[in-house]
This record gives structure tokens, C-alpha cells and sequence, in this order.
């Protein structure tokens, strides 16, 4: 019967600690850390190309096939389905050094875009998205330490964006706003090498005064605003253009979480 209770009491010990751990686990993916366990599960899948050896290459993909989302392309994001930072054009090279299945089945590859280092792939709502790049035989090879330092850089929003609508995890779209005289979108900017901002380009829709927008934030040089044109998609405007709207998200003007 004593030997019984022991191990009853062992049992309980156990549950309490696992219990605690699972706390804690929580409270790591609370404080952002989550992200770095993506980074290194994405590491330690290794190269974007199967059957490569990870020598710290970047293998060049183009993108065959646009995202269930507005406008052409896929999505480029400081994290894994993250804050909007342009796209990849059909067609476009994308160096991949590592590519990271997410927990809704949808495929990531983090790399060299035209200008700048980001993650590769759909909107997190986005489920199931994979095979929509290809191997291009007709680019060499790049080296990946280039992209090592923005990896975790990029998590940290105030590296790129200033004045959001919500923090991030706050809101999980833009603030509805409009544009307070006639402007152009963008998909894209060519991004400096500190992600402060740069020159927008890939012209995408002109934009009349007035129009509905929703607004994200602007770049940490002041000149961009990253925006979403119902019924096109999102882009870049100059951050003059349009008119910011701080502390709300959504169709419904919601607050954002936690205010």
C-alpha cells in the first residue's frame, strides 16, 4: 500500500511538472519566442532544395503559381506569414536558404528578394499553400550569410515600421481610412539595406482622393505607408497620401486587442 501511494504521488509530481512546462511554453510563445523556434526548425530542415547539402547556399526558385490572395505574386513578410513588405512577381528569382512548413500546411522560404532578405509565402489565413515556386536552373547559386543578421532583426517591427494601426498580435488587419488626395499604389519598395524604408516601384493602381484603404503602419523613414485597396490588394503608398489611423482594425473599426 506504501509502495502504492509513492507512486501515486510520483505520478502527481509528474503531471505537475509537465503542467508547468506547458505554462512556460506558453508564456515563451507569449514573449515572442516562438518565432525563433520556427527560425530554427527551419534551419534544421535544411536547404530549400531536397537533396542539397546545406553549405550555406541560397538556391535561386522562381515563382510559377500567385497565392489565393489580391494581386499577382507571393507575399514577401518579416516572419512566416507576417507584416506585409512586398512580393515577388511571377516569373521573379527568389533565393531560398531554408524552407519551414507551417502548422496550417503551408510552405515558407526564407531568402534573398530582389532587395532584401524576408520570408516567402502566403498570409498566415492562408492554408495549405505549397508548390507554387520552381527550381531556375539559369541563376548560380548565392551565398546565404548575406541574410543571416535579418533573421532576427526582422522580428523586432520598429526595425522597418513606425506608427502602426495595432501592435503586432494587437489587430489582424489594417484601419480603415482613406486617402486624402490622389495617389498610386505599389506592390513593392526597393528596401535600403537597414530596412528603413525605399523607393516604391511595381506600379499597381492609381488611386483617386477619397479612396477606402485600410492602413498598416508606416516605414521607419517616414515616406511609405503599407495599405490594402479592397478589391486589389496590398501595397505601398507614399505615407503623405494617405490619412493614418491609430488603435483600430478591421471593417468594423474594432479596437485593437488589449486597449
Amino acid at each position: 500500500m506504501r509502495v502504492l501511494s509513492a507512486l501515486l504521488l510520483a505520478a502527481v509530481a509528474l503531471c505537475t511538472v509537465a503542467v508547468a512546462e506547458g505554462h512556460a511554453l506558453g508564456r515563451l510563445r507569449a514573449a515572442g519566442q516562438l518565432q525563433a523556434a520556427v527560425e530554427a526548425e527551419a534551419e534544421a530542415a535544411g536547404p530549400a532544395q531536397p537533396g542539397k547539402k546545406d553549405n550555406g547556399h541560397m538556391y535561386p526558385l522562381s515563382v510559377t503559381k500567385a497565392q489565393p490572395e489580391q494581386g499577382p505574386g507571393v507575399f514577401l513578410a518579416n516572419t512566416p506569414g507576417g507584416f506585409y513588405m512586398g512580393r515577388v512577381m511571377p516569373g521573379e528569382t527568389f533565393f531560398a536558404a531554408y524552407e519551414y512548413t507551417s502548422t496550417t500546411k503551408s510552405q515558407y522560404y526564407w531568402g534573398h528578394s530582389r532587395s532584401a532578405c524576408f520570408w516567402l509565402g502566403p498570409p498566415q489565413q492562408v492554408k495549405g499553400m505549397t508548390g507554387y515556386t520552381t527550381v531556375k536552373h539559369t541563376e548560380k547559386v548565392r551565398t546565404s550569410s548575406t541574410c543571416k543578421a535579418s533573421l532576427a532583426k526582422l522580428r523586432n517591427d520598429a526595425t522597418f515600421a513606425k506608427d502602426l494601426n495595432c501592435p503586432i498580435h494587437k489587430g489582424t488587419f489594417g484601419a480603415r481610412t482613406t486617402m486624402n488626395k490622389a495617389s498610386k499604389l505599389y506592390w513593392n519598395l526597393t528596401w535600403k539595406s537597414d530596412y528603413s524604408g525605399g523607393a516604391l516601384r511595381d506600379f499597381a493602381k492609381d488611386l483617386p482622393a477619397g479612396s477606402q484603404v485600410f492602413y498598416r503602419f508606416t516605414t521607419r523613414d517616414g515616406q511609405a505607408a503599407v495599405v490594402q485597396v479592397p478589391g486589389v490588394g496590398w501595397g505601398f503608398v507614399p505615407a503623405s497620401d494617405v490619412i493614418k489611423v491609430i488603435g483600430k482594425f478591421g471593417y468594423g473599426d474594432e479596437k485593437c486587442h488589449g486597449k
